[in-house]
C-alpha cells in the first residue's frame, strides 16, 4: 500500500494541540529550551509549557496572513510530521507587538529567557524595512530526517517570495545549522551567545539575483 504524498497545508483549529505537544517533544531535550524551562534552578511542568504555547498557536491562527502570521504544517494523510510559523515584521513602523513573552509559564528561568529572547529580538531590530523571519521549524521526533523539516523550510521560503519579499530570515540553533546550510542560509550577523552560554545564528536566505 502506497503511504500518502507529504502535503504543506494551513492548520485547521483541531491541528493546533498536537503541535503544541509536537513542539515541546521536539525542542524540550535541547539545551537552547533546558537553560529556560528546564534547568537545575528553574523546572515548568511541559503541561504548563504546552498551554502556553498552545494560546501563543491560537492567537497566531486567529490573527492569520492579514495579521502577518503564517502557520504551516507538514502531513502524511492525517498524521502531523511538522510545523512552521513565520511573522512578518516592519522596522519602518514603530508598532511591532511587544510583551507576548511577559507572562512565561510558571517555573520559568526569566533571565535567561529575556537573554535569549532580547538578543534574538536586538539583531531583528538592525534589519530595515518591512522582512520576514522563520520563528518556528519543529518536526516530531518520530518523523524526523523524514524530509518533513527540508519541505517545510522550502514552503517557507516560496511563501516568503510570493509575498514579494527578497530575503527569509531566522535564528538557528546548532541541532538546526547543518538543514539551514544546505537550503542555502548563510549567517549575517554576530553569533548571539545568551547568559547560560546558548549559540544562536542569525542567518539569511537571499533571493535575489
Amino acid at each position: 500500500m502506497r503511504r500518502p504524498p507529504l502535503l504543506i497545508t494551513p492548520p485547521h483549529l483541531t491541528d493546533l494541540p498536537s503541535l503544541a505537544t509536537l513542539h515541546q517533544l521536539a525542542f524540550w531535550p535541547s539545551h537552547f529550551f533546558q537553560q529556560m524551562f528546564d534547568s537545575a534552578t528553574h523546572q515548568v511542568r511541559p503541561s504548563d509549557w504546552e498551554a502556553w504555547h498552545l494560546r501563543r498557536l491560537e492567537r497566531w491562527a486567529e490573527e492569520g496572513e492579514k495579521g502577518g502570521q503564517v502557520i504551516a504544517v507538514a502531513k502524511r494523510g492525517e498524521t502531523v510530521l511538522g510545523y512552521g510559523h513565520s511573522t512578518v515584521h516592519d522596522n519602518g513602523h514603530g508598532e511591532e507587538e511587544g510583551g507576548e513573552e511577559d507572562e512565561w509559564p510558571v517555573g520559568t528561568d526569566v533571565e535567561a529567557a529575556r537573554s535569549v529572547f532580547g538578543g534574538m529580538e536586538a539583531v531583528e531590530s538592525l534589519i530595515p524595512g518591512k522582512f520576514v523571519v522563520l520563528h518556528q521549524l519543529a518536526t516530531d521526533p518520530l518523523h524526523q530526517k523524514t524530509g518533513a523539516g527540508r519541505a517545510l523550510l522550502r514552503w517557507f521560503i516560496d511563501k516568503a517570495r510570493s509575498m514579494g519579499f527578497d530575503d527569509l530570515y531566522l535564528q538557528a540553533t546548532p541541532a538546526g545549522q547543518h538543514l539551514y546550510d544546505s537550503m542555502g542560509f548563510k549567517q549575517f550577523a554576530p553569533t548571539i551567545v545568551s547568559v547560560r552560554g546558548v549559540e544562536i545564528y542569525p542567518m539569511v536566505h537571499c533571493f535575489r539575483e
